[in-house]
């Protein structure tokens, strides 16, 4: 039975205040900040200062390796318009994770009820650590958006609308969360082998395969692969980023002398 009360407006609304009451126990720009945020925070403003993607404002010229810049340019462009204040980094969580649930209530809609689909966006909406992450001066609110847009687009492919909009925005999705967290280099691969295996098996002539592919390819190409070349134009390596050296020398390398020298981990 459909409710005239229990709608999308109604969700929406509910999630809108509910995050709200949140943010007003939490007003004071030292509660945003986590480990990872400073840096994030720091590139940002070297970008907005510099015009440099450098490890810090004092540090011009060492480039910085072990982030991918989607994240910090979002924060740059806030902080452009709004000044540098944390609380807008946050009101921004906000309204992604609000797109967010409107983009998960689209992509239930695609393959399931209007009231399975409302649940769905329900859940999402009281779920404890995406409400907990939208609190943080982190990508991780942005890149899950992202991710939830590449599910839309998946699915409205497999339910075969084969616009070329569609195919491009699919490839701008893959490329954009790309730049924000590098595991979403990751799922590129994975994502258009399954395009190539469905279209094949779908029968598609190989002219119309190729034509897809190219304009997925676009933005993938430009934006993924400009990424990769800046990387591979500094240290001669072709990688999204430099994250696991550092993870070698901070985590496993403490470890392991750790370990091979019967150093106590207290």
């Amino acid at each position: 039975i459909k409710s005239k009360i229990f709608n999308l407006k109604t969700v929406i609304t509910f999630a809108f205040l509910l995050r709200i009451l949140i943010l007003l126990l939490l007003v004071n720009d030292s509660n945003f900040i986590a480990s990872d945020s400073r840096l994030y925070k720091e590139s940002a403003l070297t970008l907005l200062e510099n015009n440099s993607f450098s490890l810090s404002r004092q540090n011009l010229d060492i480039p910085l390796l072990i982030r991918t810049p989607g994240y910090s340019f979002f924060i740059a462009i806030l902080y452009k318009i709004f000044n540098v204040h944390d609380i807008v980094l946050i009101i921004a969580n906000i309204a992604i994770s609000l797109i967010s649930l409107v983009l998960i209530n689209k992509t239930l809609s695609l393959f399931t009820t209007s009231n399975t689909a409302l649940i769905g966006s329900l859940l999402y909406a009281v779920e404890p650590l995406s409400l907990s992450l939208i609190f943080y001066v982190l990508p991780q609110i942005l890149f899950q958006s992202i991710l939830i847009t590449i599910a839309f687009f998946s699915i409205k492919l497999l339910k075969k609308d084969w616009t070329y909009k569609i195919w491009f925005l699919f490839g701008l999705s893959l490329s954009v969360a790309s730049i924000i967290k590098p595991v979403g280099f990751y799922i590129i691969f994975p994502f258009v082998l399954g395009v190539i295996a469905f279209l094949y098996f779908q029968r598609v002539h190989i002219y119309f395969i190729v034509k897809y592919l190219i304009i997925l390819f676009i933005p993938i190409i430009l934006i993924t692969g400009g990424w990769l070349y800046r990387n591979f134009s500094i240290t001669g390596d072709f990688t999204i980023s430099h994250i696991k050296a550092l993870d070698l020398i901070y985590f496993k390398a403490p470890a392991i002398l750790a370990y091979k020298e019967n150093i106590p981990f207290e």
